[in-house]
């Protein structure tokens, strides 16, 4: 369970390793400090979390966190000279720049190890994690560019959600969306689906995309809703399947049955910010059943 994760990285990382905010209403989520990763949100008093995370992620001060929502900055996937998904989501060099009982800011700027990286640029990135009225999870994003050079990125939050039985799930609101196929060196393609379904593994980029994307879990009887910005316009689908998660070593082989993960981001279109511009995007999510 979760006391097992908490303390084995409290003991790693002292006890400022991760911070937990929890409502009146009995909502509850934690956030590593490590990579300013949320890794779990309840909704309500007696609710599971929402959120998906491995039984084997791994919490080393070089790993990337497997599951809850990992933040790919300033670089998508393998699009650009980066590691895979850039150097957010393994930085220890996040700050907490603000904190209240239902909110907690973190900051990220840059510094040698990304100076000396193939995004050598001058940035600052806040990122805001809310329990917002209702119980539902708010995550802001903000980054400016603080150096004298125009620079361009891809982002996204790469939000992993827990299903019952992934072949009784399907990802709502994208018909009629063009989506680019990882699985089919890229293609682009038009979403013809009222709702997208899983029987095998699926890995799309949707964009631009609808405000709203909705998790239909069947076997639950519950619907997970994603509100976005319309500055995140594209949407990643993806479930790896069987035999990708066989390859993964911070994943349980069956593990794929268990979660999809839909990603915000600005992806199709790097976004390009001048010298000490802002750009600023964000998601809410919420329950329905």
């Amino acid at each position: 369970g979760w006391s097992r994760h908490s303390s084995a990285m409290s003991d790693v990382a002292g006890p400022a390793a991760t911070v937990s905010l929890r409502s009146s209403a009995g909502s509850k989520l934690e956030v590593a400090r490590h990579g300013a990763h949320v890794l779990t949100w309840t909704p309500g008093e007696s609710e599971d979390s929402v959120l998906y995370v491995s039984p084997c992620a791994k919490f080393g001060p070089n790993d990337a966190i497997r599951g809850g929502i990992p933040i790919c900055f300033p670089q998508f996937g393998p699009r650009g000279a980066l590691e895979q998904h850039g150097f957010c989501r393994k930085s220890n060099e996040w700050s907490i720049s603000k904190k209240d009982e239902k909110s907690v800011e973190f900051e990220l700027k840059d510094s040698d190890s990304t100076r000396a990286s193939a995004w050598p640029h001058k940035f600052q990135v806040n990122y805001l994690v809310e329990l917002a009225d209702g119980g539902h999870l708010a995550t802001k994003m903000k980054v400016k560019n603080t150096g004298s050079d125009l620079f361009t990125f891809t982002c996204a939050l790469h939000t992993y959600f827990g299903v019952a039985d992934i072949s009784h799930t399907s990802v709502e609101g994208l018909k009629g969306c063009e989506y680019e196929d990882s699985l089919q060196g890229g293609k682009v393609l038009q979403e013809q689906e009222d709702a997208i379904k899983f029987q095998g593994e699926v890995d799309r980029v949707y964009g631009p995309t609808p405000q709203e994307i909705a998790i239909h879990d069947q076997s639950r009887k519950r619907r997970i809703c994603i509100n976005k910005s319309s500055t995140f316009q594209d949407a990643v689908v993806w479930n790896p399947w069987i035999e990708k998660s066989q390859k993964m070593s911070d994943l349980p082989d069956d593990a794929y049955k268990r979660f999809v993960c839909v990603e915000v981001g600005a992806i199709r279109q790097p976004v390009s910010l001048k010298p000490n511009e802002e750009w600023e995007a964000s998601q809410t999510i919420s329950m329905k059943q």
